[in-house]
């Protein structure tokens, strides 16, 4: 799932891992000096759940509210995530509706 955000996201996530620079819409990002990597990006306020690799970057999206209209009901859903970067697995553990899932970090 592309869109122009997400790609600009994955752009200056690929820039900083390669401590690289990158100008977006006249804005001129500069990782030359930057330390560490950048291992996946995380979204909220989502309406479903969903996940894809954008530039080798994971991005990882969580809803966060289930409805149910035919019973009526709304339930407050999150993640819990947990970055485990020895065995480079993201655990989203799940509180609400829906299933915890995990992914490989970049």
């Amino acid at each position: 799932m592309a869109t122009p955000l997400v790609d600009y996201l994955t752009q200056v996530a690929s820039a900083f891992n390669s401590k690289g620079q990158l100008t977006l819409n006249g804005v001129t990002y500069n990782f030359a000096s930057a330390t560490g990597k950048l291992y996946f990006a995380l979204a909220g306020h989502a309406h479903l759940d969903m996940d894809f690799v954008q530039n080798t970057i994971p991005v990882v999206l969580t809803t966060n509210l289930f409805n149910d209209e035919v019973a009526g009901t709304t339930e407050p859903t999150y993640d819990l995530v947990l970055a485990d970067y020895g065995a480079n697995k993201l655990h989203c553990v799940r509180v609400g509706t829906g299933s915890s899932r995990t992914f490989d970090m970049a």
